[in-house]
Parts: structure tokens; C-alpha cells; sequence
């Protein structure tokens, strides 16, 4: 119930939230777990290298992703 709060609090402002570089267990784990219809999570968000840049570019990376991936219906 606490991603669902989150992600109540931010989808009023067209917001969203993205777990990145979670290793292949817990992405695991979050998917059985039904997480993702709370944040974004998957492999396409595991190869950001967003230490080293802005984090205005890691936002834009990200948001790319989100708005240009394929949705999945159910898991």
C-alpha cells in the first residue's frame, strides 16, 4: 500500500515513479509482488548511468522511456 499512496500523490501531476538499476531478484520479486502498476520497473531501466551526468538528463532519459515504451496490458 505504500507504492500505492506514492504513486496516488504523483499521478495527479502527471507524475510517475521509476525504481532504476535494481538487480534481476528484486525486479523479481517486485513484479510478483504487483509493483508495477504502482512504478516503472524492468530491464530497460537497468543500463542508466545516472551518477555521472545531470540529473535533469537522467530525467529526460527516463521519461523518454516511459513515454515511448511498449504498455503491457497484464503480467
Amino acid at each position: 500500500s505504500y507504492y500505492e499512496e506514492w504513486w496516488d500523490d504523483v499521478k495527479e501531476e502527471e507524475g510517475w515513479i521509476c525504481m532504476v538499476n535494481t538487480h534481476d531478484h528484486v525486479l523479481d520479486e517486485m513484479e510478483s509482488s504487483k509493483i508495477q502498476y504502482y512504478c516503472n520497473i524492468g530491464y530497460e531501466f537497468n543500463d542508466l548511468n545516472w551518477r555521472k551526468g545531470h540529473p535533469k538528463n537522467a530525467f529526460l532519459e527516463i521519461n523518454h522511456i516511459i513515454h515511448t515504451r511498449t504498455k503491457q496490458l497484464n503480467y
